[in-house]
């Protein structure tokens, strides 16, 4: 939180910190990976944190809900 880590502009900060989130089934991050998620065009980006989703229980819904609205896009 002192950091504000899910308010970072930077990609390359966002995705780190966001794998970190996943890895470690960070809720509070949740809201700054749908967005970051659903705007982001870079597979290399987009990718990893889909595949990092899906290896969870707790990140298989969240995949799953964001992929439903972002896939025709």
């Amino acid at each position: 939180r002192a950091f504000r880590m899910n308010e970072k502009t930077n990609s390359e900060v966002l995705f780190a910190w966001l794998q970190l989130a996943v890895a470690h089934r960070y809720d509070a991050a949740v809201p700054a990976l749908d967005r970051f998620l659903t705007s982001q065009g870079r597979r290399k980006f987009v990718q990893p944190l889909f595949e990092a989703l899906v290896q969870s229980d707790w990140g298989r819904p969240i995949a799953t809900r964001i992929y439903a609205r972002t896939r025709g896009t």
